[in-house]
């Protein structure tokens, strides 16, 4: 795991997501699930613009040649915001995030039926081991 950056900022990502989903519930609290799905992810979207230059050049502007796939992907990054902030609003953050990662278990049972990828056992095992953690939160909570 050190010696794989992958697995380094993962854990970078975890520990930021530690502190914003926290503040996210603070955001929440002091105003209301829809304001704050609007203007947080707003601002977040262009603060990633602003950064787009200075970031490795890819060909991340496809979907703009596909605007049927572009809507479809808004639609449904939309409905996640909402449903992720009606969510956070109604229980503690570390209970939802925990409920939210589960996740993962389609994430690697697509990845294994959609793109073939190899050594699903490693990764399924720790899918559960991180369900399990959700279970432990369930049960002694």
């Amino acid at each position: 795991m050190i010696k794989e950056p992958g697995s380094r900022m993962m854990l970078m990502v975890s520990f930021i997501y530690s502190f914003t989903s926290v503040i996210g519930k603070l955001g929440i609290l002091h105003s209301n699930p829809y304001f704050f799905a609007v203007t947080y992810f707003t601002a977040l979207t262009m603060l990633l613009f602003a950064f787009a230059p200075f970031v490795q050049k890819s060909n991340n502007w496809s979907l703009l040649r596909f605007p049927l796939k572009g809507l479809l992907l808004g639609f449904t990054q939309g409905l996640m915001i909402f449903s992720h902030v009606l969510a956070i609003s109604q229980v503690q953050a570390a209970y939802m995030i925990s409920i939210k990662r589960t996740s993962l278990l389609f994430a690697v049972l697509y990845g294994a039926w959609w793109f073939k990828e190899e050594k699903i056992g490693e990764r399924f095992f720790g899918t559960v081991i991180m369900i399990g953690g959700v279970f432990l939160i369930g049960f002694f909570t």
